[in-house]
């Protein structure tokens, strides 16, 4: 029982859990790691490992297999040997080491390899982005207006009010037309998603008077969009307040939240 209990433990701790690390350092969500994923990652994790310290054994240059399997075998029952943690230690070591290079060989397959992105900034990780975006404009303090175009052909256009993600993905949306109406709507319905923003330099043209308001928003927009990509909002909004201060003939001091130009950083020979 003892042996059928270490075998079970050492298939968790040796297959089943550096698959699962590697998967995570993937980038790939709970839901989205299989049983059948995590255990021929790990097997290969596993072959990897014992592959390379069998062939450290054989050839003379390390012992610390045979230690790791008289340990085992010690803890089993099956012979009677002194046990090693410092080999176990540097078993389980490489194997998650092996696991984590493995899932970030993974993350550069699907993202790119940073070296490669001459300064451009990839934000890559696990969770639900658009959630997050949500969140990130009602922190900013403006309310996610969108348009969400149906398979079916048809749109609709709103404040999204609430995001439903457990079990089912969908948007209650308050329809921009009557505010009194509200509409749910499945992400499993959607084509695309658009955030819409205002038309600012319009508006300060009718009403100048709102015009440290609306620069107020358009900083909020630029933190929004620097949220997504550091440095985007810059990029977007930057033109913008620039033409808005022209058309007042404001001070910088006046003018909230001023704009730093975007720092670009160039690789080696770019």
């Amino acid at each position: 029982m003892a042996g059928l209990t270490l075998a079970v433990l050492l298939f968790l701790l040796m297959v089943y859990v550096p698959g699962n690390v590697a998967l995570g350092i993937a980038g790939r969500r709970r839901a989205e790691r299989s049983m059948s994923d995590a255990l021929i990652i790990g097997s290969g994790v596993f072959v990897i490992v014992f592959g390379t310290m069998g062939a450290l054994q054989i050839t003379g240059r390390s012992g610390i297999f045979e230690r790791f399997v008289n340990t085992i075998m010690a803890a089993s029952g099956v012979v009677q040997a002194k046990p090693s943690p410092e080999a176990m230690l540097i078993m389980f070591s490489f194997e998650y080491m092996v696991a984590f290079i493995l899932g970030l060989i993974e993350l550069f397959r699907v993202s790119g390899r940073p070296w490669d992105q001459r300064g451009a900034v990839i934000k890559v990780k696990p969770g639900d982005s658009l959630l997050e975006t949500l969140i990130a404009y009602r922190k900013a303090g403006l309310r996610p207006n969108v348009v969400i175009h149906l398979k079916e052909g048809h749109k609709v256009e709103g404040e999204c009010l609430r995001y439903n993600w457990n079990g089912k993905t969908a948007f209650l949306i308050g329809d921009a037309d009557n505010p009194e109406k509200q509409i749910w709507v499945g992400l499993d319905e959607v084509i695309k998603i658009e955030f819409v923003n205002l038309d600012f330099l319009e508006i300060v043209e009718r009403d100048k008077e709102k015009s440290l308001e609306l620069l107020q928003k358009i900083e909020a927009h630029r933190k929004v969009f620097n949220w997504i990509s550091p440095g985007y909002g810059d990029e977007v909004y930057e033109g913008k307040i620039k033409a808005i201060k022209n058309t007042l003939s404001l001070n910088d001091s006046t003018v909230p939240g001023a704009v730093e130009p975007r720092k670009t950083i160039n690789s080696k020979g770019a």
